[in-house]
C-alpha cells in the first residue's frame, strides 16, 4: 500500500511573476521624446516654460496612450469597465446629472482655494496661469467626454451621476460613494498645482543651469553640483532655534502624510483590479519584506 506524502508548498513558486501593467521600452521612448521636445521647445521660445511643459507632457502620455490603447488594449480589459460605445445607450437625462455632478465637484475645488490662503500668493501663478489658457478648453470637451462614456461605460451610474442627483434632491447620498469620489478630487486638486509649479521652477531651473555651466565653464559646473548637493542633504532644516526645526519637521511630516494617503487611496482604488492583486500577492511571497522575513526565520530555527 503506497502512502501519499504530504508536500509543503514553496513559497518561492507560488505564484508566476504577473504580466508588466506597461511597456517599460514605450515608457522609456516617450520619456526620451518628451525631453528631447522639450529641449527644442526651451531652446526657441524660452518664455513659455509652462506651455513647453505642457506640450512634452502631452507628447508623453499621447506616445504611451496610443500603444496600450492601440497595441495592447487595455480599455478592453474587465476591470476598466468598459464595452463598445452604442449611441443607443446614451441617455441625456443621465449626462446632464454627470455635468451638475461636475460642477459641483469643481465648485468645492474652487472654493477651497479660496478658502485656503496657501494658494493666493505668487507661488502658484504657474497653475493659475495654466488653468486660465487651457481651463476652458478642458471645460468643452467634458460634454463629447461624457456623451461617449456614457455609451461606453457597462455602470454608467458613476460618481458624478449620483452627486449631480444628490444635488438636486433625487436621491439620498450613498456617503461610500461620495466620499470615494471625494477621495479622488482631493488627490487631484492637492497634487496637480503642485505638480504643475514644480514642473515649471524645475525647467526654469535646468535652462538657466546648462546655459551658465556653457558660458561658465568648470566654476559654473561645481556651482550648480555643490547647490544641488546641498540642497539634497539639508533641504529643510532650518539654523535657528530647535523649535524652528520642529515645526520644519512637523510641516514636512504632514505633507509626507498627504503623500502617504495618496498612496493608500490610489492602493484601494487599484485594488479592484486582478491583475493588480495578483501582482500583491505576487509581492507578499516574493518582495523584499518577505525575503528578509524568510532569512529572520532561517537563523532563527
Amino acid at each position: 500500500m503506497q502512502v501519499e506524502r504530504e508536500v509543503t508548498p514553496d513559497p518561492g513558486a507560488a505564484l508566476a511573476p504577473p504580466c508588466s501593467a506597461s511597456s517599460f521600452g514605450v515608457s522609456v521612448l516617450a520619456l526620451i521624446a518628451g525631453l528631447a521636445l522639450l529641449a527644442v521647445l526651451q531652446e526657441w521660445q524660452p518664455q513659455y516654460s509652462i506651455g513647453n511643459v505642457l506640450g512634452s507632457c502631452a507628447l508623453i502620455a499621447g506616445i504611451i496612450a496610443c500603444h496600450d490603447l492601440m497595441r495592447r488594449r487595455i480599455d478592453r480589459a474587465p476591470s476598466a469597465g468598459r464595452a463598445d460605445f452604442s449611441a443607443a445607450r446614451v441617455s441625456p437625462a443621465r449626462i446632464g446629472f454627470k455635468l451638475l455632478g461636475l460642477t459641483g465637484t469643481l465648485g468645492a475645488v474652487a472654493a477651497a482655494y479660496l478658502l485656503f490662503p496657501e494658494y493666493h500668493g505668487s507661488f502658484y501663478t504657474p497653475f493659475w496661469l495654466v488653468l486660465r489658457d487651457v481651463g476652458p478648453w478642458l471645460l468643452l470637451a467634458a460634454l463629447p467626454y461624457f456623451w461617449w462614456m456614457d455609451g461606453a461605460q457597462t455602470e454608467p451610474r458613476d460618481g458624478y451621476w449620483h452627486l449631480g442627483r444628490v444635488l438636486l434632491g433625487r436621491e439620498s447620498p450613498d456617503w461610500s460613494r461620495l466620499a470615494q469620489h471625494g477621495r479622488g478630487w482631493v488627490v487631484k486638486g492637492f497634487f496637480l498645482p503642485l505638480m504643475v509649479v514644480f514642473a515649471t521652477l524645475q525647467v526654469n531651473d535646468a535652462t538657466r543651469a546648462f546655459h551658465s555651466m556653457v558660458a561658465g565653464g568648470g566654476l559654473a559646473i561645481y556651482d550648480f553640483f555643490y547647490n544641488l548637493g546641498f540642497l539634497i542633504a539639508v533641504p529643510f532644516v532650518p539654523r535657528g532655534h530647535w523649535l524652528d526645526a520642529l515645526r520644519a519637521c512637523v510641516l514636512i511630516s504632514g505633507v509626507n502624510f498627504i503623500y502617504f494617503m495618496r498612496a493608500k487611496t490610489e492602493e484601494w482604488h487599484l485594488s479592484r483590479d486582478p491583475d493588480y492583486r495578483t501582482y500583491c500577492e505576487r509581492i507578499a511571497q516574493h518582495g523584499l519584506w518577505a525575503k528578509l522575513r524568510r532569512v529572520c526565520g532561517q537563523r532563527n530555527s
